[in-house]
Formats: structure tokens, sequence, C-alpha cells
């Protein structure tokens, strides 16, 4: 049947129709639904706030994508960090700000003593392994220290639970901030670079995302 006048133009699009389904049906994982509004009033989150402080625009925007795919319940952005609609910070985020709750509050300084009242704990993370150190013999309230590379599993999670992110120096918070918290959380780097003076291990971004999927399993656990 296929030799008769156009019905070889028919078949070929029959097949290359069906083609075009299976490898369809094939990638279904990899396809992304956008949530009404009524999904995401109903989602589910983890009782963890995450505080951006001191950032670029790109590293605003990667943290949004990760806050909201790991189900965050909250990000708040300090003082004069940027956030949306910070056209840099929109370009990185992918729309990431629509899907997860964000706020602007004051300086992380000003605004500490409220986030503590609001949470069980706060949490922040560094990259310097001289942090550590010196957050625990700058106050007498000096915070526990986690190694995330540690094969035990850390202080006991309390929620909900803040987790300061800083785009300070080796991604760390400022030394009055680290005092203050908590937990403070370091992240190893056997980056030769780092160990040569350079670059202090991984950026803030990927440092948090990987402390934030870490937190959100130790939540879930609970």
């Amino acid at each position: 049947e296929a030799t008769l006048p156009g019905r070889a133009r028919t078949v070929a699009s029959m097949l290359a129709e069906e083609l075009q389904r299976s490898r369809a049906e094939a990638f279904e994982e990899l396809r992304n639904y956008d949530r009404t509004p009524e999904e995401m009033q109903s989602r589910d989150v983890s009782p963890l706030t995450v505080v951006l402080d001191g950032m670029t625009p790109q590293e605003v925007g990667c943290l949004l994508r990760t806050c909201e795919t790991a189900g965050v319940q909250e990000v708040l952005i300090c003082g004069d960090t940027p956030g949306p609609p910070d056209p840099q910070v929109l370009k990185t985020s992918l729309k990431a700000e629509d899907f997860v709750v964000n706020r602007r509050v004051p300086a992380l300084r000003e605004h500490l003593d409220a986030l503590r009242g609001d949470v069980a704990a706060i949490w922040c993370i560094t990259t310097d392994e001289t942090m550590a150190e010196r957050a625990m013999s700058s106050t007498s309230r000096s915070p526990r220290i986690l190694d995330l590379l540690d094969r035990f599993e850390g202080p006991p999670i309390v929620s909900p639970l803040a987790l300061i992110l800083s785009g300070g120096e080796c991604g760390a918070a400022a030394l009055d901030i680290a005092s203050s918290c908590d937990v403070l959380v370091h992240v190893p780097s056997l980056d030769l670079a780092a160990a040569e003076g350079g670059r202090c291990g991984p950026g803030p971004a990927v440092a948090g995302s990987v402390v934030i999927y870490d937190l959100i399993r130790r939540l879930n656990s609970c």
C-alpha cells in the first residue's frame, strides 16, 4: 500500500509520530511540570529555613533552585544580598523563586535574635579549617562542630532549624555569627589549589547545596 500515491508520505509521517512518542515516554522522568498554586500550598516541605547573606546573584539563584527542589520551608535573604527580582538572580534561579517561599529580612546581625526566636537551632557552614577553632575560642558559648565527612551522625537534629549560608571568605559566616550558632558544619576540601593558598574549596552555593540535602535527610529521618 505504501506504493500508492501519497501513501508513502502518510506511512512516513505515522512512523515519525510513533518514534517521537516513544522518545517522549523514554524521557518522561526528565520532564518538568509546573505546579499550580493549590499544589504549592499542599506540597510537603521540611522544617528548614535557609538564610542567605552576602552572596552573589548567581549564588542566590543557584541556592533558590536547590531550596525549591529539596523542599525547604523558607528562604530568607538578608540586607543588601541580591534577590528576586534582580535580573541576574532570575537568570540563574529559572523561576524557582515562584515555588519556594522567600522574603527579605534586615541585615543578618540585626535579624539574628528574631531568627533565634523562630527556630529551635541555628546551624552555619564553613570550608575554612581554622574557623572551627576560632569560633570555639572566641566566646564562652561555643558551637558544636560537625565535619561533613565524619562517619558519626553529629549532634541530634531539632526542628524547626535554620541554616546560615554566607558569601564571606571561604564560604564562612563572620566569626561573631559563627560563634553564636548552635552547630558549625565544616565542609572539608582536598583541593590542592586551596592548600597552596588559592580558593577555599567549594564555593558557598556548592557547599550550601550539599549541606541542605544532608540536613533534609536528617530531618526526614527523625
